[in-house]
């Protein structure tokens, strides 16, 4: 996730420690991209936000040639006016340099910041740097957090 290993040298350091042919690991790896894309309620949750006029950007831990697939594929990752995806930028979740990259490229301040995501000690870090957060466990549960918070 953080971009430091290609996906060859992936292959050979899993198929090394697995005893799995190299050439299925390889293959295994290059076919991931076409398996990932966005959650529909999430996609629409997402477009709803962004009616309602606020700023999206995202903050991803994925290895950068799954980024450059989503964004290729999925046109709904242009709705972000930043994509800090730990690929590209060799920092992730949680460390603070992850958040303050994001929070520096938006412009803003932590608590003018509303951050989700579904692993619990990402949004402890973002909590402990002053951003508002809510644990995603899926677009329902989401949507009701941000009408009580005033977001929808």
């Amino acid at each position: 996730d953080l971009g430091r290993v290609e996906p060859g040298a992936l292959a050979e350091r899993i198929a090394r420690r697995t005893g799995y042919p190299h050439a299925a690991i390889a293959a295994l790896i290059a076919a991931v991209p076409a398996h990932l894309s966005p959650m529909a309620e999430s996609v629409a949750l997402i477009e709803r936000v962004r009616a309602a006029g606020h700023r999206l950007a995202l903050l991803s831990n994925m290895p950068a040639p799954y980024a450059d697939h989503l964004e290729a594929t999925h046109e709904c990752f242009g709705w972000f006016e930043q994509r800090a995806w730990s690929g590209r930028l060799g920092m992730m979740k949680p460390q603070r340099e992850i958040f303050d990259h994001l929070q520096a490229a938006l412009g803003i301040e932590p608590s003018q910041a509303l951050f989700l995501d579904d692993h619990p000690g990402n949004i402890d870090a973002a909590r402990r740097l002053g951003w508002h957060a809510v644990h995603f466990r899926d677009a329902a549960q989401v949507e009701a957090e941000l009408g009580t918070l005033g977001w929808l």
